[in-house]
């Protein structure tokens, strides 16, 4: 005969398997579409990724994603009636990628920064707040983030190593994988069409960080970077592109979120 204390476990086992999450598991957050790339020890809390941001550009032709499948289209309109996307083109015209301007904009801001996006989301805040800049026009990863939602903010150093670990293994030529692998890691991580199509994208490029270490530099990017003899692909966090743009160079931009 079973105890009460027993059938209280059981129900609670049920309850836990029942929101478990499992790497690469397709989510939606608020109506805002993600996936899991970290679970703590429970399985049922951790970090979700939203899908990478859209350009002007891509927004206005959202309805090819919703023909796609990769999105309903509720969650078009979303972004569509929000106006929700990122105008990177504009910030450069504006001349805010030069270095000179990135020198002014971030010199005081670095020290109030971290490896940690979520604290790096209120520092940028509050450092818009004390200046009198615009958080849209000068930094517009951050901006497209808070249009999202309540806690979603751009991932900091931290959030992208953890990232790494779900991608590859890691950060750097040690947790380097054959680039034959590499481009097919995304089918391997998940099952669902909408997560392998963000990650295809991100595994060609990589992502936009809110860490920055050196202020004529600006934000870090996590990058793939590739040999070709021995073929291999890794990861790693660089502050800045010889000769270009790390910010222009198809580098995507996603929003975390905790759950």
């Amino acid at each position: 005969m079973r105890t009460k204390s027993t059938l209280l476990g059981l129900m609670l086992t049920i309850s836990i398997s029942s929101f478990s999450q499992k790497l690469g598991d397709y989510m939606e957050i608020g109506g805002v579409q993600a996936f899991v790339f970290y679970l703590d020890e429970t399985g049922q809390h951790g970090l979700a990724m939203s899908m990478p941001a859209l350009s002007p550009k891509q927004l206005k032709g959202i309805d090819k994603y919703v023909k796609k499948g990769l999105m309903t289209e509720a969650q078009a309109e979303f972004l569509r009636n929000g106006n929700i996307s990122l105008d990177l083109d504009a910030y450069k015209k504006a001349g805010k990628l030069k270095t000179k301007a990135k020198k002014a904009l971030f010199e005081e801001l670095i020290p109030s920064l971290s490896d940690k996006g979520k604290d790096n989301a209120s520092a940028i805040a509050t450092y818009c707040e004390t200046k009198g800049h615009s958080l849209k026009d000068n930094f517009p990863w951050e901006y497209w983030a808070s249009q999202l939602g309540d806690g979603w903010y751009i991932p900091g150093d931290a959030e992208l190593e953890r990232f790494a670990d779900f991608f590859c293994g890691g950060l750097n030529k040690q947790n380097g994988i054959s680039a034959v692998k590499w481009a097919n890691q995304f089918k391997k991580l998940t099952s669902d069409e909408r997560v392998q199509h963000a990650l295809a994208y991100i595994g060609m490029i990589g992502l936009m960080s809110s860490t920055a270490k050196f202020a004529d530099s600006g934000f870090r990017t996590l990058h793939k970077i590739s040999t070709t003899m021995p073929s291999k692909a890794w990861y790693e966090l660089l502050d800045n592109l010889i000769g270009k743009d790390k910010e222009m160079v198809g580098v995507k931009t996603c929003a975390i979120h905790e759950f």
